[in-house]
């Protein structure tokens, strides 16, 4: 009797966060395997690239965009 195939039926959350232990040369290969895959990866290194880009931009001027959001609170 053929065993129940277990990896193509996981959840994109769950291959996600297996995902999000990969470093980028194993992301590369995974997102070869198959279409599905290949949109996790994406969307995985596009998260990313997000968070590094929003976290580089508040590390160059948190008290710029504190104190603006702070003035229009007050006025």
């Amino acid at each position: 009797m053929r065993r129940p195939q277990v990896i193509p039926n996981l959840p994109d959350v769950v291959l996600l966060h297996i995902f999000s232990f990969l470093d980028y040369q194993l992301l590369c290969k995974a997102e070869m395997v198959c279409r599905r895959w290949q949109t996790l990866v994406i969307a995985l290194m596009r998260r990313e690239i997000h968070e590094l880009a929003v976290e580089k931009y508040y590390e160059s001027s948190p008290s710029v965009v504190h104190s603006k959001s702070f003035r229009s609170i007050i006025t």
